[in-house]
């Protein structure tokens, strides 16, 4: 099984680099967008398909065919041809989580979310505020960076998902979790425009007054 995991991924990442260029070239001369649409959608599914057959996921193939077509020069293309579907099966995908949610589990665990939504943001935020602070970035940058990122993110649900089918994750434990992630996406907006506020106000008021400042040094000498 290993073997054919490693020959997979090799087969996609290898020789689907040195294919694909070359393929694209050819179906961009024909210029039509159908074919353009239809091959990229082909390269999706025959690399998920590979990965499926090699005792991976689907998604874990979906997520290599992304990374070799954004390695063409034609991903800006691509990107447009497939903005449709993305929307489409992004909203599908969040629709099943929320028709998968248990809302009297909710009420009931209710305390329990709130801690878990605080623990999750709190802890992201310090995170990545620290990490931005020692890449070079001002403190206002850094906290601007620790609020923007401190979500949960969407590949939550499909590790909660694979846990839960797996037995890793109880039923329960899953809810809630899922629940807490959501949560977190939806206040991050609003944390977001009130840091926003805060640091602009926060700027205006520790302002240096230009004006000011050249009347008090204007008749300084040597």
């Amino acid at each position: 099984a290993g073997i054919k995991m490693i020959a997979a991924i090799v087969i996609i990442l290898g020789l689907g680099r040195w294919l694909l260029g070359r393929v694209f070239m050819t179906i961009s001369s024909v210029r039509s967008t159908e074919v353009f649409a239809g091959f990229t959608l082909l390269v999706l599914l025959c690399a998920a398909a590979l990965t499926e057959y090699s005792g991976l996921s689907l998604a874990f193939g979906a997520l290599l065919a992304g990374m070799l077509l954004a390695d063409t020069p034609y991903r800006h293309q691509v990107a447009a041809e497939i903005l449709p579907f993305r929307g489409l099966l992004l909203g599908l995908f969040f629709m099943g989580v929320g028709m998968g949610i248990d809302i009297d589990l909710v009420l009931l665990r209710s305390s329990d979310i709130a801690l878990l939504v605080i623990s999750l943001m709190t802890l992201k935020a310090v995170t990545m505020f620290l990490i931005a602070r020692l890449s070079g970035l001002s403190t206002v940058e850094s906290a601007e960076t620790g609020v923007y990122l401190s979500q949960g993110g969407e590949f939550a649900f499909v590790l909660l998902a694979a846990g839960a089918s797996s037995g890793l994750v109880e039923g329960p434990i899953e809810q809630v979790i899922a629940v807490a992630v959501a949560l977190s996406m939806l206040l991050t907006p609003l944390f977001a425009r009130a840091t926003a506020f805060i640091i602009a106000r926060w700027e205006l008021a520790t302002a240096v007054d230009v004006d000011a400042v050249g009347e008090e040094i204007g008749e300084l000498k040597d």
